[in-house]
């Protein structure tokens, strides 16, 4: 997570979040619990940018 003050009151929140590939309204309900959390804690934070990292297994082939 990284943290940037843009002015006096204002905060720009940045953050790659790891999940386990799932259903979509899942992730973004976790997502939005998040930004939620982190409203609360820093009310200047007017600006936060999360993004899922899912997890998953990379097949490469050949050809």
């Amino acid at each position: 997570m990284r943290g940037l003050r843009l002015g006096p009151d204002d905060l720009l929140i940045a953050a790659k979040i790891s999940s386990t590939p799932g259903d979509l309204s899942t992730i973004d309900n976790a997502i939005d619990a998040v930004e939620a959390r982190i409203r609360e804690a820093a009310p200047a934070a007017r600006l936060i940018y999360l993004e899922p990292d899912l997890l998953r297994k990379i097949q490469i082939t050949e050809g």
